[in-house]
C-alpha cells in the first residue's frame, strides 16, 4: 500500500467517524429506489399467508392490518395496495424480517 491508498483510506474512515457522530453527510451515497410492489390476487394473498402457516388472525397482526382487511383480501373483495402491497412483497421475498419477533416471542 502506498502512501496515496493509505491516506484516501484514513479519510474514508475519518468520513465514516465523524458521520457517525453527526457530524457530517456522507457522500457518493447510492440509495436503490424498488419498483412498485406486484398486484397481489385474493389467491396469491391466501398461498402467501397459508405458506408462512398463519391464521388470518396471526397474519393481520404481522402486517398490522385488521382481520376483516386480510378476509377482504383473500375474497376478492378488495386489494392490498401501497405499504400493504409492499409488506406482502416483504412477507414473499423475506418472511424472517416479519416473522423474526413472532418467533422469538413464542420461544420466550
Amino acid at each position: 500500500m502506498n502512501d496515496t491508498d493509505f491516506d484516501q483510506l484514513i479519510g474514508g474512515v475519518n468520513e465514516v467517524i465523524a458521520h457517525i457522530e453527526g457530524k457530517q453527510t456522507l457522500r457518493n451515497t447510492v440509495i436503490a429506489v424498488p419498483d412498485e410492489p406486484p398486484a397481489y390476487t385474493a389467491e396469491e394473498v391466501r398461498k402467501l399467508r397459508e405458506t408462512l402457516q398463519l391464521s388470518q388472525g396471526l397474519f393481520a397482526k404481522v402486517l398490522n392490518v385488521s382481520v376483516n382487511t386480510v378476509r377482504k383480501w383473500e375474497q376478492d373483495e378488495r386489494h392490498p395496495s401501497g405499504p400493504s402491497a409492499r409488506l406482502l412483497q416483504i412477507a414473499q421475498v423475506h418472511p424472517e424480517y416479519l416473522l423474526n419477533d413472532l418467533k422469538a416471542r413464542s420461544v420466550a
